[in-house]
């Protein structure tokens, strides 16, 4: 404090406080380790006048001193009381009080481990010395071959207080131990059990780093395109995707352990993959490609018993055989097609459902397909352009939901579907140019079009006895060796176009069951004689009879009506059109071109959307007109046209 005052006046105060200033330094030398003096505040009153105030309650005004005159002489009295009091010439005084001393203390060792603090002002205080704190230790223990927690041998990390100060962990100052082991030598060094999440291989090493793995609950991937073998003798399942692809220098793959999958296994575009080993896959979730691996001659999953999802085998250039002998169910699509030289499918012989659509495809050297505990394709089942297929067994197929397609099959002689009852699409049996016998004997129905087609050595159609009704249209045409169409003798109706066109040696068209058709087309059947619809009443479209060169006589006895146009024409050696029950055509009657036409019978015609007989050569003219008359006697009035028939009767 003294020193502050002493800043102060030394501020604000000149010529007598020059005075003041030494008795400051007087006042702050009395005491002796005592409390600080009154601390004073200097105020300018701005008429030359400052004012001292103390935080005792004392103050002091004083005058400030003019420029070259000396200060004011003061004395300094001691009241005895603890005050002294300040007198200057100028008559103006200040009394202020002493600052008492300070206790004064000592520190006194009691020899105990305490010590006492004695102060003049009669306070004690007793102590204890504080203690060095103990050191925590990290310590490190070697552990040799054979230990009970480190078979291996390893490390042992102690952790704890030392106690004693000793530098060392010993008993009860040991407060944790970690161990670090060393690995076993050999394959059991490696991660075994559970790899939680996915996992990807794209080298030796990290393929090497699973090979202990039982169990991979995500995905697995193998993108090593620099990789020659993989074996993961541990793995057991998959709970994801199982993708092996664009492996371009694999050539060895074995998963012996392997027994589930649980979303899609993958195995394409591996181009040098040579041997593939599955023995214990039991079953895939997903979808199974085995796809466009070139070198692979041999597929074996003798253990695979169901795939959820879709199999497909595609493109496998050099695969010759398939092994999937305990195969029973195939839940999606099941895919064979372009493996240039697999010659059989005696590997699938006891699956007995497929859940999409079954389709078998340009296979150039399948000779055998073999099929025989197959009941049911819930899709569409497509065997074609298997040019060397020569045998095709298919004993158990009962149903098929979608269509059945059979065609491009050069080799193929025999068609035989014992148990087929129905098909729910298409029926489409095509472009199969050895074909020579058709026996589908239980067939009641095909909900879609039947269409037979193309097949050259087709000479019957006696095994389709059983067939009823046919939901869309029937086409019967270019079988150039078909004779009869004796094996239709059941059907009843045909919701579609009936169209019989361009098989070159039918002699008789007999379609004794059938009463309705929506379109019916025979065209251009050059060797047909004979036409026999005897029931038939109704035409829901066109009725189309022309260009069938050798066709005699044409009698449709029970027709009634014929919603669309209907056009007998250019049948070159027809003699009489018999059509006794006709009442109505809603289009156009046109008969024109029938060079050999003498008879006409339409008794029962009333009404024509239009009539036109022309070009008849050998048709008299009369029969003609008479049937013109006919029509108008009943009320018709439309368009017609007579010419061109036989003027002269």
């Amino acid at each position: 404090m003294p020193t502050k005052l002493t800043e102060r006046f030394s501020c604000y105060v000149r010529g007598t406080m020059l005075l003041l200033l030494s008795v400051v330094f007087i006042l702050s030398a009395s005491g002796c380790g005592g409390n600080d003096g009154t601390s004073c505040t200097v105020m300018d009153n701005g008429d030359d006048t400052m004012t001292i105030s103390c935080t005792d309650g004392t103050s002091v005004t004083v005058n400030n001193g003019q420029d070259g005159q000396d200060g004011n002489s003061c004395t300094v009295q001691d009241n005895g009381d603890g005050t002294k009091t300040i007198s200057c010439t100028d008559g103006t005084t200040v009394t202020v009080n002493n600052g008492q001393d300070g206790a004064s203390c000592t520190v006194q060792d009691n020899g105990d481990g305490t010590k006492t603090i004695s102060c003049t002002d009669g306070t004690t205080v007793t102590v204890n010395d504080g203690q060095d704190g103990s050191a925590t230790l990290v310590v490190n223990e070697i552990l040799q071959d054979g230990d009970s927690n480190c078979p291996n041998g390893g490390i042992a990390v102690h952790t704890g207080i030392d106690s004693d100060g000793n530098g060392l962990l010993e008993g009860d100052e040991i407060e944790s131990t970690s161990y670090l082991c060393n690995g076993q030598d050999g394959e059991n060094a490696r991660p075994t059990g559970i790899l939680q999440g996915n996992y990807t291989i794209n080298n030796s090493l990290d393929a090497y780093l699973i090979s202990a793995i039982t169990t991979i609950t995500g995905n697995l991937i193998v993108d090593a395109p620099g990789l020659t073998s993989l074996t993961l003798p541990a793995l057991t399942s998959v709970g994801g995707d199982l993708n092996i692809s664009g492996n371009y220098a694999l050539t060895n793959l074995a998963l012996p352990s392997l027994t589930s999958v649980g979303g899609d296994l993958n195995i394409s575009g591996n181009y040098a993959l040579t041997n593939l080993a599955l023995p214990s896959l039991t079953s895939v979730e997903g979808d199974l490609y085995i796809q466009n691996d070139d070198a692979l001659t041999s597929l074996s999953l003798p253990a695979l018993t169901t795939v959820e999802g879709l199999l497909g085998i595609v493109g496998n250039t050099d695969i010759t055989n398939l092994y999937l002998t305990a195969l029973t169910s195939v839940g999606g699509y099941l895919i064979i097609e372009n493996n240039d030289v697999l010659t059989s499918l005696g590997g699938l012989e006891n699956i007995t459902s497929v859940g999409g659509d079954l389709s078998i495809n340009g296979n150039a050297a399948l000779t055998s397909l073999a099929l025989p505990a197959l009941t049911s394709v819930v899709g569409d089942l497509n065997i074609t352009s298997n040019v060397a297929l020569t045998s095709l067994d298919l004993s158990a197929l009962s149903s098929v939901g979608g269509s059945l397609n059979i065609g491009g099959n050069a080799a193929l002689t025999s068609l035989d579907l014992p148990d087929l009852t129905s098909v729910g699409g298409v029926l489409d049996i095509h472009s199969n140019t050895a074909l020579s016998n058709l026996s589908l004997p239980a067939l009641t129905s095909v909900v879609g079009n039947l269409n037979i087609t193309n097949n050259a050595a087709l000479t019957s159609l006696t095994g389709l006895e059983a067939l009823a009704t046919v939901g869309g249209g029937l086409s019967i045409s270019t079988n150039t060796a078909l004779t009869s169409l004796s094996g239709l003798d059941g059907l009843t109706s045909v919701e579609g176009i009936l169209s019989i066109r361009i098989n070159a040696a039918l002699t008789s068209l007999s379609l004794p069951a059938l009463t309705s058709g929506g379109y019916l087309n025979i065209t251009a059947n050059a060797a047909l004689t004979s036409l026999d619809m005897p029931v038939l009443a109704i035409v829901g479209g066109n009725l189309s009879i022309y260009s069938n060169g050798a066709l005699t006589s044409l009698a449709l006895p029970a027709l009634t009506t014929v919603d669309a146009n209907m056009d007998i024409s250019s049948n070159s050696a027809m003699t009489s059109l018999d059509l006794p029950a006709l009442t109505s055509v809603r289009g156009f009657l046109e008969i024109y071109s029938n060079d050999a036409l003498t008879s006409l019978a339409m008794t029962a015609l009333t009404f024509v959307g239009g009539l036109y007989i022309e070009s008849n050569a050998a048709l008299c003219i009369s029969l003609a007109v008479a049937l013109l008359d006919q029509l108008i006697a009943a009320g018709w009035s439309g368009l017609s046209n007579i010419s061109g028939n036989d003027d002269s009767c």
